[in-house]
């Protein structure tokens, strides 16, 4: 069992959707407990992790005593990634395309884990000949898929763009046992306090530091494809596969998704939303450009009639200046006016002149 103080906060590979990385998280805790099913058939085997991810499901099963791991994952990013990661374990991280025949030789692994993978693949019928091509007589596969039980569920897995299959555990069943003449299907589940939908819902609503749930608190039933799809309560289809076929039998029609759920039906309803979606997201990225330009062009006028009111504003203060400014200077003019007349009328001329202007100023009333 992994302690959480193992569970690093952020990781150097990025997640997009397409693969699981490394985080408290119930999802997280559910994927490594697929391959904690798979420790017991693991341990003094050379295991094949097809579709290895970020890496850390390879580790944890050379941790728990595979004699060899190669892990195969066509992300070259997240190659490098546990290559660096996990570089202290006897795992062989390698870049490959499981689309292409696998680079190993015949009958030459024990076991083969895939989990959550054979629906990302396009030519998923020759990948199921590759697992069987390379695992001993005596070896097995373990397969992982997403458990689609009815037609709703078909549909929310369809919106996963990484998805290229959507067909029931009786379909795969059906197509794994053109490969394999021993096919035993496992539920997976939650156990004990964690066995409830209502706290496994609780669980994945809590913030990392909180969640409690680990890769042991999951238990894995044998159980018919029937009774999966009846019960649909199931996380995982776990498909234990043995005695691989010297030569895989004929497709058959019980591999394809159910008719009743209308899979082309359901595809182009999903695409034609798809398409109204962006061209809605391509109008409202329309309308907003036009909005921004429109403010933008609404805020240059505000701009240009603000700067036109300051220079109004001081073009005004400059002609107040300026008529204070001559005021100021009239009024200099007249205060030195007036102390040139003040210095006349206190002169010795001015005061003995006085009697003369007095009688010239009577003589203009006489005369007047």
């Amino acid at each position: 069992m992994m302690d959480a103080s193992t569970v690093p906060a952020e990781l150097d590979v990025g997640n997009d959707g397409e693969r699981m990385i490394v985080a408290n998280i119930w999802p997280y805790w559910a994927h490594l407990a697929v391959y904690h099913f798979a420790l017991p058939f693991a341990v003094g085997r050379r295991v094949l992790d097809a579709g290895a991810g970020e890496g850390y499901g390879a580790a944890y099963l050379a941790r728990g005593g595979a004699r060899a791991v190669r892990a195969l994952e066509f992300s070259p990013e997240a190659v490098r990634h546990a290559q660096r990661r996990y570089a202290d374990l006897p795992v062989s991280y390698e870049e490959a395309d499981l689309n292409r025949p696998l680079p190993l030789p015949n009958r030459s692994i024990d076991l083969v884990f895939s989990s959550n993978v054979f629906e990302h693949i396009a030519r998923v019928d020759a990948l199921a000949a590759e697992v069987a091509r390379v695992i001993v007589e005596d070896g097995m596969a373990i397969i992982a898929v997403p458990p689609i039980t009815w037609a709703a569920a078909m549909e929310a897995d369809m919106r996963n763009q990484y998805h290229v299959h959507h067909i029931p555990p009786s379909a795969w069943e059906a197509k794994l046992r053109r490969f394999f003449s021993d096919v035993t299907l496992h539920g997976h589940r939650g156990r004990g306090i964690y066995a409830s939908k209502e706290r496994e819902r609780e669980e994945m609503a809590l913030a990392p530091h909180r969640v409690t749930i680990r890769e042991t608190d999951f238990e894995f039933p044998v159980t018919s494809a029937e009774a999966m799809e009846r019960d649909g309560d199931s996380i995982t289809a776990i498909f234990v596969c043995r005695e691989p076929r010297l030569e895989a039998l004929p497709e058959t029609i019980a591999e394809r998704t159910p008719a009743e759920w209308c899979e082309g039906a359901v595809a182009a309803r999903l695409i034609a939303s798809e398409r109204a979606e962006a061209q809605r997201q391509a109008e409202r990225a329309s309308a907003e450009t036009l909005s921004a330009a429109l403010s933008r062009a609404a805020a240059a006028e505000a701009a240009s009639a603000a700067a036109a009111a300051d220079e109004a504003r001081l073009a005004a203060v400059a002609a107040s200046e300026a008529r204070l400014a001559a005021v100021a200077v009239c009024e200099t003019r007249l205060a030195a006016a007036a102390a040139r007349l003040a210095a006349i009328e206190a002169s010795t001329t001015w005061r003995m002149t006085a009697p003369l202007r007095r009688l010239v100023t009577r003589l203009r009333g006489l005369a007047g």
